[in-house]
Order: structure tokens, then sequence, then C-alpha cells
């Protein structure tokens, strides 16, 4: 790997070395090979990738080359006379940024997630690195560390997607910052490393799951019975669809291939599932949508009552946009002395939570005469007959499939609402 300071970074454009040695060759077209192991089954579209990253290697321009996917993600890969210097993934760049600030600079996170930008910018994270190399903040291995570590998981994503590559361009750019860049990595290093991980993810049989994506429980009371307590303790703190899988590799023994075939086993038995997450929010002011009429207080409240965060948050979004009054909580331990002091008028409760599950709950609230004719509607992944029957027998109203549809949920409240009215006026 070829990596220079910028300072010490002392060359002219147009030059056929690039720190007295010749450029590596990237891979033909036709090999595409990681050293030393087989070649990688690559989508068509990424050799056309790979051509325009060879391409941009031979130009020894400053820019960034932009690939772009059919279902809207931006990759952008920056060069410094040829040589990569930074890589972003538009879909998931401050995530990856924040894991890189917990697992480089833990002791300079808190200060750097608190960093604003007064625009857009698409090289913010790199002018914060600049910045901490100037000041001396971080010794030389943890920036060609980091910087390496970001390459590489850009373009193992993008090859992960590649047969989604739309639209592939070479953007020229006179950034002073690119200029002085703090690392410099050939293209062939970068591309070997990334299709090295990229090779033990197909061979794991993973090619049809994401790093990116985020695992949560589904079925607590299986899960328990196949583990030990203690790694089901670990499980329920860390899996809550809050953490990608990437995040929890951090966090967990093993590498991120071993910890996916972990998780995708735990997924086959059905105990866990998989979800897609949101980027965070980017650090530069961004202008407020036009906020939404929140529900007049005499609309009627639902209360939601589910252990998984995420599920309560998309469960919200289409209940307030139906025009109701929406509240959750995911402890379903405490649960009831909340229904007691918010006195909702429909409740949806999860099935399958941890301690008090969706059937005890629900008959808990059953005994109580204040809530013996409020609506109850159990949801779950379960769809079974047996867990039906359960449901109307500690007294369910209705029994709804997860993930929980706009117009199914909707419809299901409005028409236990005004049946419930209708009894209440006889």
């Amino acid at each position: 790997m070829n990596l220079q300071f910028g300072s010490e970074l002392m060359m002219e454009e147009g030059h056929s070395q690039i720190l007295g040695e010749e450029s590596p060759r990237m891979p033909s077209s036709e090999t595409r090979k990681t050293t030393g192991q087989s070649s990688v089954q690559l989508h068509p579209s990424f050799i056309g990738v790979m051509d325009a990253l060879e391409e941009s290697a031979k130009l020894q321009k400053d820019g960034y080359l932009e690939i772009t996917t059919l279902s809207g993600n931006q990759f952008q890969l920056f060069f410094r006379l040829g040589r990569l210097v930074w890589g972003n993934d538009i879909g998931g760049r401050f995530r990856r940024w924040d894991r890189l600030l917990r697992q480089f600079c833990s002791g300079l996170a808190p200060q750097l997630r608190r960093l604003q930008a007064k625009k857009p910018d698409t090289l913010w994270e790199y002018k914060v690195l600049l910045k901490l190399s100037q000041k001396s903040c971080l010794d030389r291995e943890t920036f060609e560390s980091l910087i390496r570590s970001n390459l590489v998981e850009v373009l193992f994503d993008l090859i992960h997607c590649s047969h989604d590559v739309s639209d592939i361009k070479f953007v020229a750019q006179k950034e002073s910052i690119l200029s002085s860049p703090i690392c410099l990595f050939t293209v062939p290093s970068i591309l070997d490393e990334a299709m090295k991980e990229y090779q033990c993810w197909e061979d794991a049989g993973l090619l049809g799951f994401s790093p990116t994506w985020s695992p949560f429980i589904c079925s607590y009371e299986s899960l328990e019975q196949s583990v030990s307590a203690k790694t089901y303790q670990v499980i329920v703190q860390l899996i809550k669809g809050e953490l990608s899988i990437r995040d929890l590799s951090l966090l967990l023994p093993g590498n991120l291939t071993s910890i996916t075939q972990t998780l995708v086993s735990y997924e086959q038995k059905g105990y866990l599932e998989f979800c897609t997450l949101e980027d965070f929010p980017p650090p530069w002011p961004v202008a407020p949508q036009q906020e939404e009429r929140a529900p007049s207080e005499e609309m009627p409240l639902v209360l939601c009552v589910d252990d998984n965060p995420r599920n309560c948050r998309e469960l919200g979004k289409i209940v307030i946009a139906g025009g109701y009054r929406y509240l959750s909580i995911q402890d379903s331990v405490q649960a009831l002395s909340f229904i007691i002091e918010s006195q909702p008028d429909l409740l949806f409760i999860d099935l399958v939570m941890p301690v008090i599950n969706g059937h005890e709950l629900c008959s808990k609230i059953r005994k109580m005469s204040t809530f013996k004719d409020i609506p109850i509607i159990i949801l779950t992944s379960n769809d079974g007959v047996v867990d039906r029957f359960r449901s109307k027998i500690t007294g369910a109203t209705e029994f709804l499939s997860k993930p929980a549809q706009k117009t199914t949920v909707l419809s299901a409240i409005q028409g236990h609402l005004a049946y419930a009215a209708h009894s209440a006026q006889k």
C-alpha cells in the first residue's frame, strides 16, 4: 500500500510516477481475481465500474468517480492524481462516519459528533480528519487504518449492489483539500482487499444479505429456549433493530462474516428478522419540511406496546398520518401502568415480547373494568392458528400480521373505533 501525508507530498499533475514508484496495474476485465483466491462472482455491470476505476487512476487528476444505482443510491470515490483519498456511500454516509469514529477515534468521538458544517459538503468528514492531522490529534497509523477501512467498506457495498448500477461518470474537481491529502492509496490495493472480503462473504453463502441491514428479535421465547442465558441477555441488549450488522461486528467477538452467518442462522430458525436502517441526519442545517398538522386533542388516542422501537416508529407514522393521536411504550412490564395513566381509545400490542408477552398483557388489561371493551389489536409475525385462537381467548379484538400495512392498520382503527362508539351509545 502506497501512502503519503500532505506536507511530504511534492508532485506535479501529469507525472507518470507517484511517490517514486510505478503505479501498479489494475487487473484486466478478463481476470478480476483476488490475490491467491478464485474469481469473485461479479455482475457484468461491475466490470464497467472496474474499468472506470482504472481509467480514473490513469487520468491522474483530482476529482471523484460517481456511481449511481437504479434504486437511487450514489457512491463517490475521490482521487488525487490517480490515487484514492476518500469514499462516500450517500445512502449510509453518516452511519459509517459514526462507526469509524467509534472504531478508530473513541476518545475524540463525542467532540467530533458535535461538529457542524454550514452547508452541504461532499468532503466534510475528510476535512475533519485533515484538521486532526494538522493538529497531530491522531497518529499516522490510525489515519491510514480509518481511511482504508472507509474505502474498503464503500467498495464492498458497491460490489454488493453492482447489479443495480445505472450511471458512471468522473467529475473533475480542483478543491484545495485534494491537493494535500492525508493518505494516498492505489486503486488495486483497496479494490483487492474489498474483493477478498466479498469473496469471503460469497463463500459463506451471504450474497442475499447486506452488512448494512439490522437484525431484530421476532421470537423471544424460541430464542431464549435455544441459547444459553448469558448469550440470550447479550442478544436482547444489542439486537433491537437499531444497529447494523457492521455496527454489531464492533461489539461482538468474531469477524463480520462469521457474525453474519450466526445471525442468518437465527433468522432461518425464525428467531430474528432483518430490516433496513435510515442514515443519520447530516451535520449541516437542513431546511425543515412542512410539518403535518398535529392531531386534535379531541381525536382518539392509539397506543402501541412493542419492545422494538422501529416497529413503534413505523406504526406511529401510519397512525398520525391517519389523523389520530399516538403513544408507544417498549417496556411490557411498565405497559399496564402506562395504559392506565394515558387512557387510550385503542391498543396495538406485539405478541412476542420479553418478560410479559402480548397474550399475558391482553389478559391483564381485560381484567380491568375500565378497559373491558377497549379494542385490542395483536400484532405478530407468527401468523399461526394457535396464536390466533389464544389471542381470542385472552380478549384480543383482532389479530394482524407484521409488517403492518397502512391501509390495513387505518381500516382496523376506523372500524373498531366506530364499533366501540356505537356500542357505548346503546
